[in-house]
């Protein structure tokens, strides 16, 4: 299986382009819009422009809660960064969380607000103890606090994530769709960031339906760089919304690779149609495999991220490439605080 194409590997970007700044205008964020191979910037505040009536939107509502906690202590009584990486039940006691290397299984980490971490377990995925880039190991972690419940103690404490590149401390509403509901990912949907409830408002005056499901975005690659198993759920409503459009032969567009991801994990292949229900979604999506989307809004990626493999999958590795390259010459932005690629088939020009 491919998980980075070679063509992608050896394209390079400027440092500007994979480190931006967060935009506080989102309608200024660039655009690049695919159109059966043919590519057109624009900005975003004029994406409704080009999506086709009676298309559905499908968005991840999943909003991001305070994922960093700079002063834990651990139990040498050293200082580290420890990030809340997913929840793994509803109880919010048991987490997947990542601390610094060298740990061990029954090890107490205590948090601000007379909390602590006891580390139950490494978080194995195909057998290897998955990591996150620099931050350190992932462990299944149980966490207790006296005072408050999760949310509260969060809310207090916690601070968003910080991502490597990037030095500035946001505020949780900057790292935050605006269409987010309950705050269970402890990082932004990225492909949805650069869309506003003015833009959302349009896109509804203009005959585009709007379907949404939970994906809870954690943090986390394995050993090949494929991303961890991350919890989604589907109702039966919107279920129905994109059912409906499939049958009738109308475009569905899901708003980031999270979505892409669950909706083709929902699928079911005999029948046609997404079939609501939760789980861990565990695929990934490349070229060799294939997937039954043809559309996305995607944030722009870095040439060896899996992203790219997904978009090859959905229109092609050449055009995939050369939409990379126009945006590249371009000057657009590229990766979490970056610009947005709108893609259609061919049918929709």
């Amino acid at each position: 299986m491919t998980r980075h194409p070679s063509t992608f590997a050896a394209f390079e970007m400027k440092d500007d382009a994979a480190r931006p700044e967060l935009l506080t205008d989102r309608t200024e964020a660039g655009l690049l819009v695919t159109i059966g191979g043919q590519h057109q910037l624009s900005t975003m505040a004029r994406l409704p422009e080009f999506v086709p009536a009676g298309s559905v939107l499908v968005l991840n509502t999943s909003g991001t809660f305070f994922a960093r906690y700079p002063e834990a202590e651990l139990p040498s009584g050293a200082q580290a960064t420890v990030h809340f990486a997913q929840m793994c039940d509803e109880s919010a006691f048991k987490w997947v969380v990542v601390v610094p290397a060298g740990l061990e299984t029954g090890d107490t980490i205590r948090l601000p607000g007379d909390a602590t971490l006891q580390l139950r377990q490494p978080h194995l995925v195909r057998g290897v103890q998955a990591k996150w880039e620099d931050w350190g190991e992932l462990w299944v972690a149980h966490f207790r606090t006296r005072k408050l419940c999760f949310d509260g103690f969060q809310a207090e404490y916690g601070q968003p994530i910080r991502y490597p590149y990037d030095t500035t401390d946001w505020t949780l509403g900057a790292m935050q769709n605006c269409y987010s509901l309950r705050h269970t990912s402890a990082m932004m949907n990225n492909g949805g960031r650069n869309i506003t409830l003015d833009t959302l408002e349009t896109l509804l005056a203009r005959d585009v339906h709007i379907a949404t499901l939970e994906m809870r975005t954690g943090v986390g690659v394995d050993h090949e760089g494929i991303p961890l198993p991350e919890f989604v759920q589907l109702d039966p409503l919107n279920a129905l919304v994109i059912n409906a459009a499939i049958a009738e032969g109308r475009q569905i567009i899901p708003v980031g690779t999270g979505v892409i991801r669950a909706l083709d994990w929902f699928y079911e292949l005999q029948d046609c149609r997404v079939i609501p229900g939760a789980g861990w979604c565990t695929n990934v999506i490349t070229p060799e495999d294939g997937t039954w989307l043809d559309a996305w809004v995607s944030g722009m990626h870095e040439p060896k991220s899996t992203h790219l493999a997904m978009g090859s999958a959905i229109m092609g590795e050449e055009i995939m490439l050369d939409a990379m390259v126009t945006a590249h010459s371009a000057g657009m932005k590229f990766h979490e605080n970056g610009d947005t690629h709108l893609c259609l088939p061919a049918s929709c020009a």
